[in-house]
């Protein structure tokens, strides 16, 4: 693959598309609900939980058991309907 290709491909994936995300500025998810999340900082897409009070908190099982709120998360998208089994 050209090293053209793979800048394009990469810059896909890290940059949403306009057409599925919202803005957080201009509408929030609804209360309670899990969602895609892009994080124009990290240029990071991620799943989140979204709840009103505490925004998109998160909380990391595991060894070092850690709490807290992503951060700088600019869009939302509605998580896919699940596929038919």
């Amino acid at each position: 693959m050209k090293k053209d290709n793979k800048e394009t491909e990469k810059k896909q994936l890290t940059t949403p598309s306009t057409s599925d995300w919202v803005a957080c500025k201009d509408k929030m998810p609804p209360n309670d609900s899990l969602c895609i999340i892009y994080r124009s900082r990290l240029k990071a897409v991620d799943y989140a939980y979204y709840n009103k009070g505490f925004e998109f908190p998160y909380t990391l099982f595991g060894k070092d058991k850690k709490e807290g709120k992503y951060k700088n998360v600019t869009y939302w998208q509605s998580l896919p309907k699940p596929p038919r089994l």
